[in-house]
């Protein structure tokens, strides 16, 4: 066989092995990307899967606390979503959702004092505007 057609079916088999093995590995942000699409469907049970897998492949990735506990919270399994959102905040303390979510779930709960200090916080963190606008008529809420 001539030498370079040798040389190019070897580097198509190399291609071939290493796009199946980078399509075989699913990183914690697919599985996270994954678990919004769900949630945003309303699947709940196959979002909260998918953060499982992305906190297993990476257990310090904050976005998957928050939105598996945005989940739980949706659901209201509150104590379930107040330890997610606490150990989003643990890993990033400067998680703006991680934040406004726990003072949602804190309202949500009855414990409108303790939510005061997370919308506050929120707030002084990167909230969409949208978001800061739902942040502060919570924090009127918690205040009265």
């Amino acid at each position: 066989m001539n030498k370079k057609i040798l040389f190019a079916v070897l580097v198509l088999c190399l291609s071939l092995v290493s796009c199946s093995t980078f399509q075989g590995e699913q990183s914690a942000e697919t599985h996270n990307n994954r678990g919004t699409g769900y949630f945003d469907i309303g699947n709940f049970e196959k979002a909260i899967s998918e953060w499982n897998r992305a906190i297993e492949i990476d257990p310090q990735y904050a976005d998957a606390y928050v939105n598996r506990g945005d989940a739980y919270l949706a659901k209201g399994e509150f104590d379930q979503a107040l330890a997610d959102f606490d150990k989003a905040i643990t890993i990033n303390p400067n998680d703006a959702y991680a934040y406004l979510f726990r003072g949602m779930c804190l309202i949500d709960i009855g414990e409108n004092q303790r939510a005061i200090p997370d919308l506050e916080r929120a707030l002084e963190l990167d909230l969409h505007p949208v978001d800061q606008e739902l942040a502060r008529e919570l924090l009127d809420e918690a205040s009265q």
